[in-house]
């Protein structure tokens, strides 16, 4: 249940889609406080994250628009997952498909990293399934784009990290408005 308005919305960029062996390559979370997405640099992370074997494939590139280039300067996971955690402190993590997603790469990076994460994840995707039928989107799984696209959120740069991050936010928070108990 969502009966909490403060919590650090997150989302991560990968090399692809399995926990096992692809790697984070981006990091976005802003806070939210209040009720409040807090758009300004303090309230905001963003870094991208080297990977330590895995390749930016052109469809990754073409998906995201981070090349490898972009990451080749910047720190590997084990350096940047406890940076993002000092960030998030004890907040709870709402993400976008977190649940089966994101959280299995912090897990691993968490491990590599000797991060331990204890953070409550809360998964907007899941939490939008109450309210497809209201929103005329029919199944139980929908992309973060159609879904903020259906509430009139706009998200000028899907698939980067921090822009992702702060469209789930706001999906939350409209999510959350509409929700009356019921369902």
């Amino acid at each position: 249940y969502a009966d909490f308005d403060t919590f650090v919305a997150f989302d991560l960029e990968t090399t692809g889609t399995n926990p096992r062996w692809d790697e984070i390559i981006e990091i976005g979370a802003i806070k939210v406080i209040g009720g409040t997405v807090k758009e300004t640099a303090e309230f905001t992370f963003q870094e991208f994250v080297k990977p330590k074997k895995k390749k930016i494939t052109e469809e990754i590139e073409r998906l995201t628009g981070i090349s490898p280039d972009d990451v080749k300067p910047a720190r590997q996971e084990t350096e940047v997952l406890p940076d993002f955690m000092e960030f998030a402190g004890n907040e709870v993590l709402v993400g976008f498909n977190c649940i089966s997603f994101d959280s299995q790469f912090l897990k691993r990076a968490g491990r590599h990293s000797q991060t331990v994460i204890k953070n409550p994840y809360f998964d907007t995707m899941r939490y939008a399934g109450r309210f497809m039928e209201r929103l005329g989107l029919g199944s139980n799984r929908v992309s973060l784009e159609k879904l903020s696209a259906q509430l009139g959120i706009e998200n000028p740069r899907a698939h980067r990290a921090l822009a992702d991050a702060i469209t789930t936010a706001k999906v939350f928070l409209k999510l959350k408005e509409m929700d009356d108990g019921t369902g």
